[in-house]
């Protein structure tokens, strides 16, 4: 359903001019034209495939279009990505542009009367007030052990290992677990020769606890691309399936250690970490703390980040109704580099019969 809820704002006016008169006939004849502000309640329900939305045409389309650059925004449940970097074949980037008050406290938690009371035609002004457009940034994988298994020496531009810190992860299959931490890194980034040597330790634990560590041990060449370990076998395995456990590698200027879960792999792996390495000593398992907790439920996956969802449109659970809170922040949404620029705002997540999944949308061209 798109519903088109009024005219404003003048081209002009989202570049500091005065805002056009309300009456058309008052408008000097060399005017932009106004643009609109339009409603599109999105269809996302389905907790496997992601419903795809065009802003150009305010139309949603279908799995089909999943590697095109036609769309702007995906939407599954209450996970929205953006169409670049790696979540499509697209250039769109996003940032956050306003966040409105009153919605969280100074520590960050969320204000629960203010979700709770808050009028969503009210908070339509966070959209139509003009804004500055901030920093963009196209969507990417955020793995668990993210950059915090290397030191960068700025000065020389060498990663060497980070021995301080350690993690606790799943395997491919997602019925083992092992304590790993980095034992040796030789990375001379600027020299473009790749990864000259790496080693990580891995722990693997049975049935009588964690045992010697193993390494999983390579190389990467000066083109970039990534080294998979098998953690149980103690080998370099191929990429793909269930069976690897680790990945190590770089593309770009990106390096990473990502395990067999979420976007990265078929498996059921993931992490939990970094843990500073003096404590995680302490540890006799992998799947579980010190005091005997069973850790094996709490493991993270590595996903695709996009601006909303490392800041956040909503809040969760806060009357303990299981239910979703939009705090009506304001999205800059970029289509590419010569492309228009939207200003997007999450409105809400249920539709009249209140069944979930039904994100509505509120957008403009600036």
């Amino acid at each position: 359903m798109t519903t088109r809820l009024f005219s404003l704002w003048a081209i002009g006016f989202t570049l500091g001019c005065e805002p056009a008169a309300d009456d058309p006939s008052q408008t000097d004849p060399g005017e932009a034209p106004m643009n609109e502000v339009i409603s599109l309640v999105v269809d996302a329900t389905d907790r496997e495939t992601f419903a795809y939305v065009d802003l150009d045409t305010a139309t949603v389309l279908g799995p089909e279009a999943a590697s095109s650059a036609d769309w702007e925004l995906a939407i599954r449940r209450f996970e929205i990505r953006t169409n670049g970097g790696d979540s499509g074949s697209g250039q769109v980037m996003a940032g956050l542009a306003v966040d409105p008050e009153g919605f969280y406290d100074a520590s960050g938690e969320p204000v629960v009367d203010a979700f709770v009371q808050a009028d969503a035609e009210a908070q339509l002004a966070a959209l139509t007030t003009p804004f500055t457009t901030p920093a963009l940034s196209s969507d990417r994988i955020e793995g668990v052990f993210s950059e915090d298994w290397f030191d960068y020496n700025p000065q020389t531009g060498i990663a060497t290992a980070n021995l301080d810190i350690g993690w606790l992860i799943r395997n491919g299959e997602g019925d083992g677990f092992a304590r790993v931490r980095m034992n040796d890194l030789d990375f001379p980034t600027r020299e473009g020769n790749g990864i000259q040597s790496f080693s990580v330790a891995v722990e693997v634990e049975d049935a009588k606890g964690l045992q010697k560590p193993v390494f999983f041990e390579g190389s990467v060449p000066g083109e970039g691309g990534e080294v998979c370990y098998d953690m149980e076998a103690d080998e370099n395995v191929p990429c793909t399936g269930t069976a690897w456990d680790l990945m190590l590698g770089f593309s770009g200027r990106d390096s990473f250690i990502y395990t067999n879960s979420g976007d990265i792999g078929d498996g059921a792996g993931g992490a939990l970490g970094p843990y500073p390495w003096k404590v995680l000593e302490t540890y006799t398992r992998a799947s579980a703390s010190p005091e005997g907790s069973d850790l094996s439920p709490r493991f993270f996956v590595d996903e695709t980040q996009s601006v909303f969802s490392t800041e956040s449109w909503y809040a969760y659970d806060l009357q303990n109704q299981f239910r979703l809170y939009p705090n009506y922040r304001v999205y800059a949404v970029q289509v590419s580099d010569e492309g228009p620029l939207y200003g997007v705002q999450v409105a809400g997540y249920y539709d009249d019969a209140d069944v979930a999944g039904h994100v509505t949308l509120r957008f403009l061209e600036l």
